[in-house]
């Protein structure tokens, strides 16, 4: 990214994401979309908590089924069975997290998808905008 003049990098928090004392850029290289932004632009940050449901749903009917079959057949592999089911869900539900970051200006509104991110990072972005933007 070429700052402009008295343009100072403030932070690139995230993966593509670039927070200067003047703009916000956000490149995805994956999905080869991006875009650019002045933080004078910037009406409101939102973050959203998002989990994908379909793994939710998978992580509670593996928990389920483990139990079940621990329950039934009380064997040592079945325990182990058990454990490794429990620990397959959590997983599944732990990789399912996500939050959602939208800005918004007068006229668009701009997401970038956090997979797997801490709520402390997301805090951290947030206060380096509205730093930077006052």
């Amino acid at each position: 990214m070429k700052l402009m003049p008295q343009e100072e990098l403030a932070s690139s928090a995230l993966p593509g994401l670039t927070i200067t004392n003047k703009r916000i850029r956000y490149i995805n290289e994956s999905a080869q979309t991006g875009w650019s932004l002045y933080l004078n632009e910037v009406v409101s940050i939102s973050l959203q908590y998002r989990t994908n449901h379909a793994w939710t749903v998978l992580a509670v009917l593996s928990g389920l089924l483990s139990i079940i079959a621990f329950i039934s057949f009380r064997s040592n592999e079945l325990s182990l069975m058990f454990v490794a089911g429990v620990i397959l869900g959590g997983a599944m539900y732990r990789f399912s997290r996500s939050y959602l970051f939208t800005i918004s200006t007068v006229n668009t509104k701009h997401s970038i998808q956090l997979s797997g991110g801490s709520l402390s990072t997301a805090l951290v972005v947030i206060e380096l905008i509205e730093h930077n933007k006052g």
